[in-house]
């Protein structure tokens, strides 16, 4: 909640901003260290924050955000059958806003999520959709200038 709080607050002086800036990192990491130990009603509440860090402008914000998304595809597979459409749709939208430096925890993320979602297929078919436009991304990364990106879309 307090995360959420630092992001909705705007304004104030640039030391204020700044301030506010190093608490959301701050939280953004203490998250990160949290996510595999949550239960299911505090995913709501991680989803709300971190979804629209996806889209930031700033790269270590976008980082911390894949990071926990994969972590909530990786640890908590109730929750990704609940909100797999709504995770593969955030992660659509936020590839045009994906900073350069960021393209490794994006394929990281990515590296969780695609088998999770090819493991539901049998009940979640609608899924097949979400399948094809990551992997055409995928197949795009192996083209990446950044080394360690490179071998994450070869993984």
């Amino acid at each position: 909640k307090k995360l959420l709080k630092a992001q909705a607050e705007s304004g104030g002086s640039d030391e204020q901003i700044l301030d506010r800036l190093r608490q959301t990192h701050a939280l953004a990491d203490l998250a990160v260290g949290l996510v595999p130990h949550l239960g299911n009603k505090a995913l709501n509440w991680v989803a709300k924050a971190f979804f629209p860090m996806l889209k930031d402008d700033d790269p270590l914000l976008q980082k911390k955000a894949y990071r926990v998304v994969r972590l909530l595809c990786k640890n908590h597979a109730e929750f990704l059958e609940k909100m797999h459409m709504q995770i593969a749709q955030t992660l659509k939208e936020s590839l045009s806003t994906c900073s350069p430096g960021v393209s490794r925890a994006r394929l990281g993320c990515l590296e969780v999520f695609v088998p999770a979602l090819i493991d539901m297929l049998e009940k979640h078919p609608e899924a097949l959709q979400a399948i094809g436009s990551f992997v055409g991304e995928v197949i795009l990364s192996i083209k990446e200038t950044n080394h360690k990106a490179r071998e994450s879309a070869y993984s």
